[in-house]
């Protein structure tokens, strides 16, 4: 510390030193208040362990309602061979989120409707004309890549005449079998 910062902390000492002179001097009384008091947390509550005869009676009462779960699953297990989810519903009143459930515990499946057959042979139908696209597209991507590869230019050069990403490039050129060396040697 410096000379100054002493002769400061010094006056500062005697300027409280007056201070507390002139308040008892005036009547003043220390009171001591209470400080903070430590409660600690309360001990921790283990529940009860349970009787063997409760946890045969527990273990029963759930035995008793996987049965009736089970024989619920048997019953609509029967009538999914025979029914779509909408008929299952109406029949046993039981949600189709339920039945599903269900269905998925049971591991079996419930018929298909006539409208949703059709919806699934348009989807693919679909999916096969976009296949057929998709690889006519690609076979002139190939053919493309293939003249741009014979007059020399090099795959990153091709790429961007084609408008590919590197990696895009590269895997057509993978999936297709293209032979196209990584450098060719110009002439």
């Amino acid at each position: 510390m410096t000379d100054n910062q002493i002769l400061v902390g010094a006056q500062r000492q005697a300027e409280l030193e007056a201070a507390k002179a002139a308040f008892f001097a005036s009547g003043g009384q220390v009171i001591e208040l209470v400080s903070f008091q430590y409660k600690p947390r309360p001990l921790r509550s283990e529940p009860e362990r349970e009787t063997t005869a409760a946890k045969k009676d527990r273990l029963q009462r759930e035995k008793v309602g996987t049965d009736a779960r089970q024989s619920e699953i048997n019953r609509v297990r029967e009538l999914a061979r025979t029914m779509t989810y909408d008929q299952a519903a109406t029949e046993t009143g039981i949600s189709k989120s339920t039945l599903f459930r269900m269905s998925r515990e049971g591991g079996f499946l419930f018929r298909r409707s006539k409208r949703e057959t059709m919806e699934i042979h348009t989807r693919e139908l679909e999916r096969m004309r976009e296949r057929a696209e998709r690889q006519e597209r690609e076979a002139k991507l190939c053919e493309r890549i293939v003249a741009l590869r014979d007059i020399g230019l090099s795959r990153n050069e091709v790429a961007r005449q084609v408008d590919l990403s590197y990696g895009g490039l590269i895997l057509v050129i993978e999936r297709n079998k293209i032979d196209f060396p990584v450098r060719i040697k110009r002439k």
